[in-house]
Formats: C-alpha cells, sequence, structure tokens
C-alpha cells in the first residue's frame, strides 16, 4: 500500500471528528452594547397638530425624508415612518392644551407631587358620585405611566398618563384588613395615599394613621380605589373582609381630565406638592429606596467578529413619540427603526436577530384612541424575528388580544401560560430560528397572571410554575431539537430572571423585560449546572435599544 493510500485512510477516519469540530457552533462569549435613542439618526420630534413634517419629516415616493434632511431608502425607516404619519390625522385633537402647569407633576415613590394629586382627586371624586362618605383612598403607582410635563399640559398627555379602564370604586373595609395591606406596601413598595399616613422603616409598618388617628382594627372604614385592586391586581386585595362596595362607570383617567380641565377654567394653574404623608425610612433617617442589585461593569468587547447579534428592547408601551428625559427628548420608533436599519447595514441578515421581551402594548394615546390597530402594523415593519407576551397585553381581554396576535407575521411564544383556544392558536411555548449558523431555541415567558392582569381575564389562564417550565423546555430544545443556542425571552422581570435561572439548566442566555430596569452591563447567575448565564434587560419606553454580541 502506498503511503498516498494510507494518508487517505487516515484522512476519512479523522473526516467525522474534523467535522463534530468545525461545527461546534455552542456560544463561548457575549458582549453587550447599549445604544441611546437621542433622536441623531432622524431628528425626530413630538407631533403637534399643525407640524408634522417638522416633527416627523415627509414620504417622497417610497422614500422618507427625516426632519434632520436624512433620506432613508428601503428597510424598516421608511414603513414605520409612514405608519405613523398617516395616524397623525386621527390623533390631531390630543394635541390641545388643557392645563399649565409652571414646573410639570413628577411621580415617583414613595409619594410625589403627580400621585398624590391623583390619589386626592379620586378620593373626593369617589365622594361626589357615590354620596357615600370617603375616609381615605389608595391607588397604584403602575397605573400612572408618565409625567405631565413643565409648560403647557396637552390632553395627550392626561390620556397617555392614565391609559387603563379602571373604574373608581368605594368599599368598605375592616381597620384589620387595611393594616394588612399598609404591612403589605411596607413589605414591598408604597402605593399612592390619601387620607392615611404612614411610617415605614426597614421594611416594616411602624405607624398607620386614617384622618389623623391611629388605625382601628375593629373600625369599618370607607375605601376609595379602582376596580383592578379589588381582587389582585399588582398584587392587592383590597376587597377582602368588604361588607359593602360600589364599582362606578367614571374612569379614573376621566375623573382627572374634568378635574384638570375644572383648574383652568377657574383660571388656576396645575401644581401640587408632596406632604410627608408616606415617609419610609431606615437608620439616619434616609430614604429608604429599593432597587435591584447594579448589574456588572461594562467588559470590553472581543476583537474577533461577533457570529450572531441580537437587537432587543422590552416595555416599549406604545411610545411611538419621542418623551421628555431628564437629558432630554429620547426614543420614538421612527428612531429605533433607523437604529435597527443601521445595525442590518453593518450585519447580513443571517447573523441578526431582533426580539422583543414583551409589553408591546399599553401606555399611550396611540393605544388607547386606536385601539391597539398600530402596534401589530408596527411589530411587522420593524421585522421583528420573535416576540414575548406582556402582562399589559392582555389590558383588553383575552379575545381583543388574539384579534390583534392574528395580524402578527413573527413567531410569538409563551410557555408557561395556557391561554383559552382563541388566544392560544398565535402563541407557541417555543421557537426555533437558524441564525449565525446556530439553531437557535427561543423560549417565552410572561409574569404573574394572578397580580398582573385584571382577575375576570386572569382566571381564565393556567399558569404553570417558571421554574419546571424551563426544565421541560430547555433540556428539550437542547437534547430532541438539537439546538445549539437556548434564549429565554422573558418578561418575568429582572430579579425573578435570576432567581429561575438558579434553579434551572439549559438557557444560555436571558432577554428580559417587566421591570423597566436600566442596566450597565449582563448580569450573570449560576444555573443548577454551574454554568454562568448572561442576564440583560432594556429599560423602558425604547429609551435605548440594546445589542448582544454572541462570540
Amino acid at each position: 500500500m502506498v503511503k498516498t493510500e494510507i494518508d487517505m485512510k487516515i484522512l476519512r477516519a479523522l473526516l467525522p471528528l474534523l467535522l463534530i469540530a468545525a461545527c461546534n457552533v455552542t456560544p463561548q462569549a457575549y458582549y453587550w452594547e447599549r445604544f441611546d435613542m437621542d433622536g441623531h439618526r432622524t431628528g425626530v420630534t413630538v407631533p403637534a397638530a399643525d407640524n408634522v413634517p417638522e416633527a416627523l419629516g415627509a414620504l417622497e415616493g417610497k422614500a422618507y425624508k427625516a426632519p434632520n434632511g436624512r433620506t432613508f431608502r428601503g428597510g424598516s425607516t421608511p414603513e414605520v415612518a409612514s405608519l405613523l404619519i398617516g395616524v397623525q390625522p386621527e390623533m390631531a385633537y390630543l394635541k390641545e392644551a388643557i392645563a399649565f402647569a409652571p414646573e410639570g407633576l413628577t411621580r415617583y415613590a414613595p409619594e410625589s407631587p403627580l400621585s398624590n394629586f391623583i390619589v386626592d382627586h379620586l378620593k373626593a371624586a369617589t365622594e361626589r358620585i357615590t354620596g357615600k362618605h370617603v375616609d381615605l383612598a389608595i391607588t397604584n403607582f403602575g397605573g400612572i405611566r408618565c409625567d405631565l410635563p413643565k409648560g403647557n399640559v396637552l390632553l395627550d398627555d392626561v390620556v397617555s398618563m392614565l391609559p387603563f379602564s379602571n373604574y373608581a370604586t368605594w368599599l368598605l373595609v375592616p381597620g384589620s384588613e387595611l393594616r394588612k395591606v399598609f404591612e403589605q406596601m411596607a413589605e414591598t413598595r408604597p402605593q399612592c395615599v390619601s387620607g392615611a399616613e404612614l411610617v415605614i422603616e426597614n421594611g416594616r409598618l411602624v405607624s398607620a394613621k386614617i384622618g389623623g388617628k391611629p388605625i382601628d382594627d375593629r373600625k369599618y372604614y370607607s375605601l376609595a380605589t379602582i376596580d383592578f385592586m379589588m381582587d389582585g391586581g399588582d398584587g392587592y386585595k383590597l376587597a377582602r373582609g368588604a361588607k359593602d362596595f360600589i364599582i362606578t362607570d367614571h374612569r379614573i383617567g376621566d375623573i382627572i381630565l374634568e378635574d384638570i380641565r375644572a383648574i383652568t377654567a377657574a383660571g388656576e394653574q396645575l401644581t401640587y406638592a408632596t406632604d410627608g404623608r408616606v415617609r419610609v425610612q431606615k437608620a439616619g433617617d434616609k430614604l429608604l429606596v429599593k432597587e435591584n442589585a447594579p448589574a456588572a461593569e461594562a467588559e470590553p468587547a472581543p476583537t474577533r467578529k461577533p457570529r450572531l447579534v441580537i437587537m432587543h428592547c422590552n416595555d416599549t408601551h406604545s411610545h411611538f413619540d419621542p418623551f421628555p428625559t431628564e437629558v432630554g427628548y429620547r426614543g420614538g420608533i421612527i428612531e429605533r427603526a433607523a437604529f435597527a436599519d443601521s445595525i442590518r447595514r453593518v450585519y447580513p441578515a443571517s447573523k441578526v436577530l431582533f426580539l422583543h421581551a414583551g409589553d408591546f402594548n399599553q401606555g399611550s394615546s396611540y393605544y388607547s384612541e386606536l385601539g391597539g390597530s398600530l402596534e401589530p402594523k408596527m411589530i411587522n415593519a420593524l421585522g421583528y424575528d420573535c416576540i414575548t407576551l406582556g402582562n399589559h397585553e392582555l389590558d383588553n381581554g383575552i379575545e381583543d388580544l388574539a384579534g390583534r396576535l392574528a395580524k402578527i407575521d413573527c413567531p410569538i411564544v409563551c410557555a408557561n401560560c395556557e391561554f383559552p383556544d382563541t388566544l392560544q392558536q398565535f402563541v407557541a411555548p417555543y421557537a426555533i430560528i437558524r441564525r449565525g449558523g446556530m439553531k437557535i431555541g427561543i423560549i417565552g415567558m410572561e409574569s404573574d397572571i394572578a397580580t398582573m392582569v385584571a382577575a375576570p381575564t386572569a382566571q381564565r389562564i393556567q399558569q404553570y410554575d417558571n421554574v419546571g417550565t424551563i426544565l421541560k423546555w430547555a433540556p428539550y430544545l437542547k437534547e430532541e431539537e438539537g439546538c445549539d443556542m437556548v434564549i429565554l425571552l422573558s418578561h418575568l422581570g429582572y430579579g425573578e430572571d435570576q432567581s429561575v435561572i438558579s434553579q434551572a439548566r439549559g438557557v444560555d442566555l436571558v432577554i428580559g423585560g417587566h421591570t423597566h430596569t436600566f442596566v450597565k452591563d449582563f448580569v450573570y447567575t449560576l444555573d443548577l449546572d454551574g454554568r454562568s448565564v448572561p442576564i440583560i434587560t432594556d429599560g423602558c419606553w425604547g429609551r435605548e435599544m440594546g445589542l448582544v454580541k454572541v462570540y
């Protein structure tokens, strides 16, 4: 046998091993970047009734000319711009100035000018509407979606601030149950209160007064609230132990709008203040602010080219226009589309994945006024590859959501919920996508339905254990489907993502949402096998966009 024949036999024997080595595409490293949606890509600003071309730009045939003079041809940007410009006639009436706020009204816990204004007016209005005396009022911070700006306050601002269909409700509840509610606030986070004074120290309720007097466990108090918080909303069951209740047909948003108009009609400006009704303290009388553990400082990017890039965002909440922040206007869907197009110009389509971690609905007047019709169109125009569901997708009920999901082109994943067939037909526990030379499994996770969704809807949904769900699907995708990478696309929340990963296995990367957490870089959590799993999230409202590079 000549040497050449021997070499060929050896090569044939080694070939399978060489192919296995060459095809080892398991991710080895990750790098994350965040990109500010600061308007420099398009120059888009907030449109008024009479300045749409100046604020949003204009269409020129199939091209889009942005306010900063840049012309976009092809990609997502022209289509997204066309959709947003196209609905402006329907939104024009919302640009009416209805009040003037010399300093603006902001929201923050444990109390703020805006939250005090809303809950005080809810208390007075519920008494007026029902004809019943009201001792105190409670509503949730989560229902207040944005601040009121300094200067002219538009109808649009108020509609976007309180977009939910939450109705003023009167309850007659025992002091013993109210005490439990206040203890819950102390352990978690204070909510908006009126007619009550709370002192909280180190997560413990130190003092609770109603009408200036210590709470009496044996007495019944009349409480104004919203129907959402009666039976589980935001984790509260304010109707527990109630002797009587009245759910009115007055939305809290309409109540506040009417009162703001009345203030303006009286020739007054819109102002409010804090008054110390809720004091949250720790040793040294410092404010106690509960935050997630900080993420690690950003590490330098590897010098080699990534095999895959993942654009991601979460909790965009129908924020299609830029919005004011402490450093100027940020966000806006046209700006986000321009960013996505810029990434797609740098990397081939075979290496780019675009994900949304839930709550693409609800939070601005675009959703409430257009009935959610614009969101599916924007998802398709932006070219998402996969999305998961957030709790606010269910705000208008199961059938309404099903109608909107039917219009979305990309896979929709949610593994820890079983919905009625009307909705389930559009949702799968996972999706498998091939990108970057890898077979990628994507598992979707929804937040706690029982506390985050109105009871009539939540009662129709079966929710499975989060850890059990991951342990079911992640190993399946790796072992049965042969996935090289498994992504958990999660709306559980930043802290819960870390908790479930520590009790699970098989997940390579978590892209999350729900808690509106802004981070500097990945946080890493060890799973059951001792693997360090990177977890990332991207704030809210499209203020930033995240980019994961996979090596």
